[in-house]
């Protein structure tokens, strides 16, 4: 929500994509949050994917969340993205 209301977010997008990846011998999918662009002042535009948890939860099942976001770094960091 924050997001809709930054002068320099544009397209933003819930639940844009898919990433699979291997995990155990098989292969997992997850999907992130959101995705918005954001204009920096000189002009360039930076694509930023979040994903959203409370901290409580992120606690209690990080093993289940830490390849899921290794993941997803690994997808932005191949895109020049950020990952949030």
């Amino acid at each position: 929500m924050v997001l809709d209301f930054l002068p320099n977010v544009s397209d933003v997008r819930v639940q844009p994509f898919t990433i699979k990846y291997p995990l155990e011998g098989a292969e997992r999918k997850y999907t992130p949050d959101v995705q918005a662009n954001h204009t920096l002042a000189d002009g360039r535009v930076v694509t930023h994917v979040y994903e959203v948890k409370f901290r409580d939860d992120l606690k209690l099942e990080w093993k289940t969340f830490r390849p899921r976001f290794k993941a997803m770094v690994a997808y932005c960091r191949s895109r020049q993205w950020r990952a949030v």
